[in-house]
């Protein structure tokens, strides 16, 4: 754990440009801030949702246009979902 005085005493800067580093290490996610002013390594793994093949397809001829609530949303011509108030027509 790290804070910005510890910091500043063991590089000789000064607090405020501490608190700078450390804010931006955070933003970057090489650090996770565990309390005010308080700073540790993160551990955290990061996901990144890489879709498949077929979810782009889907995706792709999904119909977002507005229109009718009687009007259907077909997914790759063979689904028929009914447009209802949870999804928009």
């Amino acid at each position: 754990m790290v804070n910005a005085e510890l910091l500043a005493t063991v590089y000789g800067i000064k607090p405020i440009t501490a608190r700078q580093y450390l804010s931006a290490l955070a933003k970057d996610n090489l650090l996770v801030r565990i309390g005010q002013g308080v700073y540790a390594i993160t551990q955290k793994q990061t996901f990144t949702y890489k879709p498949s093949e077929l979810a782009k397809e889907i995706f792709l001829k999904m119909d977002f246009s507005k229109g009718s609530s009687q009007r259907s949303t077909t997914i790759l011509g063979l689904i028929p979902i009914p447009c209802n108030s949870l999804t928009e027509c």
